[in-house]
């Protein structure tokens, strides 16, 4: 199916949407764009929640092409505000005016005719608030469909947009929604085929996302503050991240369940266990058999360290004592070699060895043994007891070794001073203790002894042999076994304990968080209802995208947006106002709604200063006469107000325009001027043969005057050539020529409207005043020279408006208490007929 309007596109789209989704289409097509904030709310409401949302029902929108519509009456039986009962329109083939005054029930007429026929916006249709029971709504409507076909509809509010009449074509204040949109200081987009309903959508889905995102950190602040410190890790994460699963759920709401008073009972229970348990210190007495270890060890380590010390150091005295004692004796054998040399005075001093020394190299480089180094003469016999004495004597070191000896032992001896027998004996070994003081005696008496020796420098004393305590050095290893047994099965019962207090804390650990759910039962209600709505509004902001809507809109824009279009509204806009604005295609990309093909109006000046509400109107119905040409449709089109706010000048080029049309016209307006245009146009006439039988030329013209007889009585349809003086009289004349009269009102309301006729027709001669006429109406100065009547014929036209005002029209006190009586009705009827016959 071809589709002309934005609105086919969206109706089929709507239909494989949410819910929610399919309402807000639905409703933006019924109001044109202008959804009610209360609609939108319970748009939002569903569309947040997740629930089904009724949508009003549409048909789509395309109808039935060439179907050759005619429009031909309308009669509003009761129920459509104050509209007077039983008032009938008979429409024309070519053009029917409906001019009535504000507030005259005009507007009545034309939501009915927007309701039956499907307009842009859906009207309220509103009962009459003066009627003290609501009267149904009844409407009837009759249509011709092709040449011969007649059909007829009993309207009540029920339906909308009939698929035969879907095809008729509605301009009213809705079409100017969103139409015409700035886009840069110079441009404005054109929208036509209801092309805005798209980006109104997206702005919508774009308001409830961002209106959710608001409702969702509400829903946040709204958490309860759950205390978590007794609860476990996995749930305190869940509740600070805000990620609490079902499982979880269950879980917690089973653990609310299982608490119960024997819950308090047995916490009371376990943390006296505790406390029972834990009074047995089980760490301080492996802590004190642990020092103890270390005390034996440390003991053991000294024993060995000082033993070991003392029997290298005995062994090293002794050794030196036999080295010193061999040195000694050697030194001693030298001695008396070279006692010969004992008369020579300084044998001892350096400048005598050196002297000794120097001879022996001497004589050794000579090479001759038998003479003297010293005295270069023979050796004699004793002289060679005295050279050998040198040589011993030279070569001696004896000395210098005992020396090297001794001192070595001095070293030893200040090593022995140092060493430090005695320690404390750890408390653990008390009973023993005597034990360990005899080894400290044993060391310290060999400490005492090997001192003596080197102070005496030999061993006089009885032999040394190695101090062996190797016995209490394995004793104490297994005392330390001992201990280290001790310590393990200390450790073994600690770790029980542990346990056991581990597995208590744990019981008790389970029970608090069983209570502390219970305590906060209300709040994690609340909390996870919250949670809950916050994972689901996330859910829906996640899940909504304007991508298909706005690639829909793509579409759309490319299909109907046509150069023929473009052509059309140019040639309108230069027939309306006469200008040439700026009209171009424009291709930019989709985003939001707006899609690739568009309509730019441009100017040197901003858009906003170079079109006035005027023109922008104007600038409207050049788009909507466009769209009528571009389809070639000739389908009834009607018109509410569409001249409001146009200047002379363009609702007269408007109306010139309208009566070339080849389509039905039904118009409603209230603009005298514009009325005037048709009345004075050379290409129709105005019918005075409602019923048909107009054998005039041209095109047919029928006008009808609406007008209120009061708050319960409007929309009162007169015929226009019929709304006369004489007209109004003879009705009343009628009407008072019944027996019995009874039909006051009636009479009072023809002559009110009879004494309003006269002062256009007799005071005023039918001159429009000069600030009010056009090209087609310049003023009659032949008539203008009758214009004037006495001030007699003032005060009885005043008198009588007033009385019949009073009495019939305001149904007020004088109407009860001073009724006009039929005598009184001809009388005035009299005084009317008397001024009107007047030359």
């Amino acid at each position: 199916m071809n589709k002309i309007h934005a609105k086919d596109y969206l109706v089929e789209f709507a239909d494989q949407q949410d819910s929610w989704l399919k309402c807000l289409i639905y409703e933006a097509i019924l109001t044109n764009g202008n959804i009610s904030e209360d609609r939108l709310n319970e748009i939002y409401i569903a569309f947040k929640s997740s629930n089904e949302i009724v949508s009003p029902h549409i048909q789509q929108f395309s109808p039935k092409q060439n179907s050759n519509i005619e429009l031909l009456e309308l009669t509003h039986t009761s129920g459509v505000s104050a509209l007077g009962q039983n008032q009938t329109i008979k429409f024309s083939p070519n053009t029917t005016i409906l001019f009535g005054l504000n507030g005259s029930g005009k507007s009545s007429y034309f939501r009915i005719l927007n309701e039956i026929v499907g307009g842009n916006q859906q009207k309220d249709i509103i009962p009459n608030i003066y009627e003290s029971s609501i009267q149904p709504i009844k409407v009837e409507f009759k249509y011709k469909l092709g040449k011969t076909q007649i059909r007829s509809i009993i309207w009540n509010n029920t339906q909308r947009a009939y698929d035969d009449l879907k095809e008729c074509k509605v301009f009213d204040s809705s079409y100017l929604n969103s139409f015409l949109e700035p886009h840069t200081i110079s441009e404005a987009i054109v929208l036509p085929f209801g092309l805005h309903l798209f980006p109104y959508i997206v702005s919508k889905i774009d308001y409830f996302n961002k209106k959710l995102t608001d409702d969702l950190k509400q829903y946040s602040l709204k958490l309860p503050i759950i205390n978590c410190t007794l609860l476990r890790e996995e749930f305190k994460i869940a509740f600070q991240k805000q990620k609490l699963n079902e499982e979880q759920i269950r879980q917690i709401q089973q653990l609310i369940t299982s608490y119960s008073v024997n819950v308090d009972h047995k916490i009371s229970e376990i943390n006296s266990e505790i406390q029972t348990v834990s009074q047995i210190n089980i760490d301080d007495k492996i802590k004190l058999y642990e020092n103890s270890k270390i005390e034996v060890i440390n003991l053991k380590n000294h024993f060995s360290l000082i033993n070991k010390s003392i029997n290298e150091l005995t062994k090293k005295v002794i050794a030196l004592l036999d080295q010193l004692k061999l040195l000694k004796d050697k030194n001693l054998i030298i001695r008396n070699k070279i006692s010969v040399l004992k008369d020579i005075p300084n044998i001892e001093s350096d400048e005598w060895k050196e002297f000794i020394s120097c001879a022996m190299n001497y004589s050794q480089k000579c090479l001759n043994d038998n003479i003297c180094p010293y005295c270069r003469q023979t050796i004699h016999a004793e002289s060679r007891l005295i050279i050998d004495a040198y040589a011993e004597f030279l070569n001696d070191k004896s000395g210098s070794e005992i020396q090297s000896c001794e001192k070595e032992l001095d070293n030893i001896k200040r090593k022995i001073y140092t060493i430090n027998i005695f320690c404390n004996i750890p408390q653990y070994l008390s009973s023993n203790k005597a034990h360990y003081e005899t080894v400290f005696d044993i060391l310290n008496e060999r400490k005492t002894i090997l001192l003596e020796h080197i102070e005496r420098k030999n061993l006089l004393i009885s032999p040394l042999y190695p101090i062996n305590i190797d016995d209490t050095i394995l004793s104490l290893d297994k005392i330390i076994s001992e201990l280290e047994v001790c310590i393990s099965k200390l450790q073994e019962n600690r770790k029980v304990q542990n346990d056991k207090i581990n597995d208590l804390e744990q019981q008790k650990k389970s029970l608090l968080e069983i209570k502390s759910l219970y305590e906060q039962n209300d709040s994690i209600k609340s909390w996870i209802t919250i949670n809950r709505e916050i994972h689901q509004l996330q859910s829906i902001i996640s899940n909504v995208s304007t991508t298909k809507i706005s690639n829909l809109s793509k579409k759309a824009h490319n299909e109907l947006i046509t150069e023929s279009l473009l052509t059309n509204f140019k040639n309108e806009l230069i027939l309306l106002k006469g200008d040439t604005l700026k009209v171009s295609l424009k291709q930019t990309s989709v985003s939001k709604g707006t899609a690739k093909t568009q309509i730019v109006l441009k100017d040197n000046k901003t858009v906003k200063n170079i079109l006035s509400e005027g023109e922008q109107k104007a600038v409207a119905l050049a788009l909507f006469l466009a769209e009528i040409k571009t389809q070639a449709t000739i389908s009834p089109i009607i018109f509410d107000d569409p001249v409001n706010s146009l200047d002379h000048k363009i609702a007269a080029n408007f109306a010139n325009r309208l009566i070339q049309l080849p389509n039905q016209l039904v118009i409603f307006t209230h603009d005298r001027l514009f009325l005037d245009t048709f009345e004075c146009t050379k290409e129709g006439h105005i019918c005075k043969n409602f019923d048909g039988g107009c054998n005039s030329k041209g095109k047919h013209i029928r006008i009808y005057d609406i007008q209120s007889e009061g708050d319960n009585m409007k929309g009162v349809l007169i015929p226009h050539n019929m709304n006369n003086s004489k007209e109004h009289l003879n009705e009343a004349k009628r009407l008072l020529a019944k027996r019995p009269f009874v039909d006051n009102l009636n009479v009072s309301t023809l002559i009110r409207r009879s004494v309003e006729c006269i002062v256009d027709e007799k005071i005023l001669n039918r001159i429009i005043p000069t600030k009010y006429s056009n090209k087609n109406s310049r003023i009659n100065w032949e008539e203008l020279k009758h214009v004037g009547t006495t001030e007699e014929n003032i005060n009885d036209l005043n008198k009588i408006h007033s009385r019949v005002s009073g009495g019939g029209i305001h149904e007020g006190n004088e109407s009860i208490e001073n009724p006009i009586e039929k005598e009184e009705f001809c009388e005035m009827i009299a005084t009317l007929e008397t001024i009107l016959n007047q030359q």
